[in-house]
């Protein structure tokens, strides 16, 4: 319809201008002939009728009054001749021959096709807007046809920057591209390359691109698809293979029964190991502790039986502790001194003497008759400690200082030379005493003659 519209507006303004009918036609017969004869010498067999296919089109696409309009009409043919050898992808139509054919300049032909694309692809979009996923399973009868819609949106996302796919190629080559993929890998019979294109109207060297992309980002994907393929084809219930990657494997009841034991026990045995701590921490420091006087307010906490619950260990595993330090210590007393002398032992006994003197007057009386009993083993810790306190802060000889380095080493290099420069220097004065042994000195004859 468009098409006879424009025709009859150009006849109307043939006749405005005072041209007959029979040369308008004309006019129009010779246009016609020039643009077959112009396809002729660019192109021939399949990409002649593409190119006329697209001829068609672009004219009414290009019309007066459509917003697409070029410059130079005469530029169609070749333009048309190079769209059809790029969608068909033989290269036998290249721009510099489009360009050659229609007999203006790069940029000319740049500008007009360009305005050729954007007519086209507008058409295409008119056509291509309700194309997704889910018509085209639909149109080709894709089963399952669930697990294919999840399979196609996860290969689309795991294309890298798909939006600058989109946008460089069209939302309808990446969706039937993504479509014609996952349809590969499930082996659906009747989806082909040629016709899914032509239906439509994707180009077919975008939809390759697009393919290529798929087959070098989608590796994880496909693996994944042909194994869940293989898993439904052998348990035969799709609606299983959807929950499978969320499931864990299964648990033996022993094991499971054995771990959730386990983790009722697991709790209970970081209390007893503080427990154990806290006993061995109390029996550790204990020992020190008896060492020194103590306070009465110290020995009411200590010994206060109104707090049975503030230590773990009993009064009489308290005086047990003290009991085994003072063999250790009296040991180990025994294997420093060797053979101590008379003074020594008048010195310890009457230390002895004057501490027991000393703790009897200043502390008060054992609150209980088990504190009592310990107080004798706490007076023999007390003289062995200062005992050998005593042995260790007897003065020593002060500490003889011997001088390793020498006076003035860090001068020394600045009148030393290189070793191996020396050692080239006596080499060379060696060789000149020989030679002047065999040939007399060099400048001897030059030398003035002393007469006495």
């Amino acid at each position: 319809m468009q098409r006879l519209l424009f025709r009859t507006v150009t006849l109307d303004t043939c006749h405005a201008s005072g041209v007959t009918l029979a040369s308008c036609s004309s006019t129009f017969a010779m246009a016609a002939a020039l643009e077959r004869q112009s396809l002729v010498k660019l192109c021939s067999g399949e990409t002649y009728e593409k190119a006329q296919a697209i001829l068609r089109l672009t004219k009414v696409k290009t019309g007066v009054g459509t917003g697409y309009l070029v410059a130079h009409p005469s530029a169609l043919p070749g333009i048309c001749a190079y769209l059809a050898s790029e969608e068909l992808n033989n290269n036998e139509v290249s721009q510099k021959a489009a360009v050659a054919s229609a007999c203006i300049s790069q940029n000319d032909f740049t500008k007009a096709l360009s305005v050729v694309r954007q007519a086209l692809d507008s058409t295409a979009k008119q056509h291509t807007r309700d194309l997704d996923y889910r018509s085209l399973i639909g149109t080709y009868h894709v089963a399952p046809a669930e697990e294919a819609l999840e399979w196609m949106r996860e290969a689309e996302s795991s294309i890298p920057k798909v939006d600058m796919l989109r946008m460089r190629h069209q939302d309808s080559t990446v969706t039937c591209a993504i479509f014609y993929w996952i349809c590969q890998i499930m082996e659906v019979q009747g989806v082909q390359e040629k016709s899914l294109c032509q239906n439509h109207g994707v180009r077919l060297p975008a939809f390759k691109s697009v393919m290529k992309a798929l087959d070098k980002e989608c590796d994880a994907v496909a693996g994944r698809i042909k194994y869940e393929l293989q898993e439904m084809n052998s348990s035969g219930a799709p609606s299983k293979l959807r929950t499978r990657p969320s499931t864990s494997p299964q648990k033996s009841p022993s094991k499971s029964a054995m771990k959730a034991r386990s983790r009722d026990v697991t709790p209970a045995k970081p209390l007893t190991l503080k427990r154990a701590v806290v006993a061995f921490s109390h029996s550790i420091d204990d020992p020190d502790d008896t060492l020194l006087p103590e306070t009465p307010t110290k020995r009411r906490r200590v010994e206060s039986p109104s707090k049975p619950g503030g230590s773990v260990l009993t009064p009489a595993k308290r005086t047990r502790a003290p009991q085994s330090a003072t063999h250790s210590v009296t040991a180990f007393e025994q294997a420093v001194r060797g053979d101590s002398t008379p003074r020594h032992e008048q010195q310890k006994s009457a230390f002895s003497i004057a501490i027991s003197s000393g703790s009897h007057s200043s502390l008060p009386g054992p609150s209980t008759p088990r504190r009592s009993r310990s107080q004798p083993s706490r007076l023999v810790e007390e003289s062995a400690a200062m005992e050998v306190d005593e042995q260790r802060s007897e003065p020593a000889g002060p500490p003889v200082r011997k001088r390793f380095r020498p006076v003035f080493l860090d001068q020394r290099q600045w009148c030393s030379r290189d070793p191996k420069l020396a050692k080239m220097w006596d080499a060379a004065i060696e060789h000149r005493t020989g030679m002047m042994e065999l040939y007399k000195h060099p400048f001897g004859q030059y030398r003035p003659v002393v007469t006495s």
